[in-house]
């Protein structure tokens, strides 16, 4: 028996931890360890972060600024039609003219060819509408392929007592059979805009603060 041999039974007995492969012609050996023992332990993929519905607290009046990220379009409906940022200032303290504006980007081949109106909805977070308001100078259909447009409104609102609510788009079928149909209703594109359940399109949620009254000092 060659020292060869002898040497290679010694390394592969001294390899006990190891798993010894064979490889080329004769003799020739290395030990390669199990492919767990030297990979790098992967930490799990982290997952992406959504970005967080635009939100604000407040107790009088206040304006909010709002951009979306692209996100996913699983929900939305076609052509595809994306929420890019929004504006909006009112006083929830007492009744009031809302400042809005919303730009929107046709990101499809081909324009949207039903004429669906758009109303501007505020609900509490148990569903409960405050607001619903027709918006009739937003004329999605205008939108060309691959045009971005900013649509501006001034509308009233109430007062709001202590709570929270949601501010959305909504954009039923021009089907007067199926405008309170959820289903028909027409979903924008932006990361946090479609809501799956409402099927309405979130522009911002706002909480009104509860105000405490001091009492009187006794005089």
């Amino acid at each position: 028996m060659s020292s060869f041999t002898l040497i290679a039974r010694a390394l592969l007995r001294r390899c006990s931890a190891l798993q010894a492969t064979r490889v080329g012609l004769g003799m020739a050996l290395f030990c390669v360890a199990p492919a767990q023992a030297f990979a790098q332990e992967a930490s799990p993929p982290q997952s992406a972060k959504l970005q967080a519905p635009c939100r604000a607290t407040v107790n009088a009046d206040f304006s909010l600024d709002c951009s979306y990220a692209a996100g996913s379009s699983a929900l939305a409906s076609t052509p595809r039609l994306r929420l890019v940022q929004s504006s909006l200032s009112f006083d929830v303290k007492s009744e009031s003219y809302m400042s809005l504006s919303f730009t929107i980007t046709n990101e499809d081949s081909r324009r949207l060819e039903e004429q669906r109106p758009v109303f501007l909805v505020i609900d509490d977070t148990k569903g409960m509408n405050y607001v619903r308001r027709s918006l009739p100078h937003v004329d999605l259909g205008s939108l060309k392929p691959g045009e971005t447009r900013t649509f501006s409104e001034r509308l009233l609102v109430p007062a709001f007592n202590s709570g929270d609510y949601v501010i959305s788009l909504w954009i039923p079928s021009s089907d007067p059979g199926e405008t309170y149909k959820a289903e028909r209703n027409f979903l924008l594109v932006g990361e946090t805009v479609a809501n799956e359940t409402t099927r309405l399109n979130e522009l911002a949620h706002f909480t009104v603060k509860r105000t405490l009254r001091r009492k009187p000092r006794p005089t």
